[in-house]
């Protein structure tokens, strides 16, 4: 941070004022990150990415047996 000269204490206030501000928006959006990765974590959710992973190497499986028969 740029050390700055101020010529008084409403400007010493209000960029004080702006920091806090600043620090409760980066503690709101780092609870928001925490809430959305637990969410991720939760079994139903654990199992729906492990079943949309399963349903891709499936396809996957069966387009190369198509395409190995069709040669």
């Amino acid at each position: 941070m740029k050390n700055k000269k101020y010529s008084s204490f409403d400007q010493i206030n209000r960029d004080l004022h702006i920091l806090k501000l600043q620090r409760d928006i980066d503690r709101e959006t780092i609870k928001l990150r925490l809430h959305e990765a637990r969410n991720q974590l939760y079994p139903t959710q654990l199992i729906e990415g492990i079943r949309g992973l399963a349903q891709k190497l499936m396809l996957t499986f069966i387009v190369k047996k198509i395409a190995q028969k069709l040669q």
